[in-house]
């Protein structure tokens, strides 16, 4: 047997720290820099930074003083929801709490949302007109029409 012939080993060549650089980033991006000017194209200019994330607003309701009072002597939690959805819903309507202006028509609809039932309702919108919160119009085959009534100014404010 004759011998083995083996071709000289090269050795690699210094690289520069640009080209080293550059390698690692296309490593990194998974895109070859080749490719990139045809990307940038596509995506639109590069970022330069990031976009703020939104802080999370909690959803939250303001209760008034006499309501949260008086709601404390509510024997079913259907009336602290019913109160939270009416302040709401008069909140929605006129921006400010609490104006003389027309009653809110409650209906079934968002009941479901607030697993509540037609019964609930009833009960705590008759808790709520005998606490002195609400007055409420019923209508045959309607919704009922509600009106907040308006607390009284605090001695702070006179």
């Amino acid at each position: 047997m004759g011998k083995i012939h083996r071709l000289p080993e090269k050795k690699p060549e210094p690289i520069s720290e640009e080209q080293e650089e550059r390698e690692f980033l296309e490593a990194q991006r998974g895109v070859p820099q080749s490719d990139a000017p045809a990307m940038a194209e596509v995506d639109g200019p590069p970022k330069t930074r990031r976009a703020k994330r939104k802080p999370y607003q909690f959803p939250f309701k303001c209760l008034p003083d006499l309501w949260i009072k008086k709601l404390r002597g509510a024997r079913y939690v259907a009336t602290w929801k019913l109160a939270a959805h009416l302040l709401e819903q008069d909140w929605k309507q006129y921006r400010k709490p609490f104006l003389e202006g027309e009653p809110i028509a409650l209906s079934n609809g968002w009941l479901k949302a607030c697993n509540l039932s037609r019964q609930c309702k009833s009960r705590g919108l008759s808790e709520m007109s005998d606490l002195g919160l609400i007055h409420v119009q019923y209508r045959l085959r309607k919704s009922p029409l509600v009106t907040l009534i308006r607390p009284p100014p605090a001695e702070e404010d006179i």
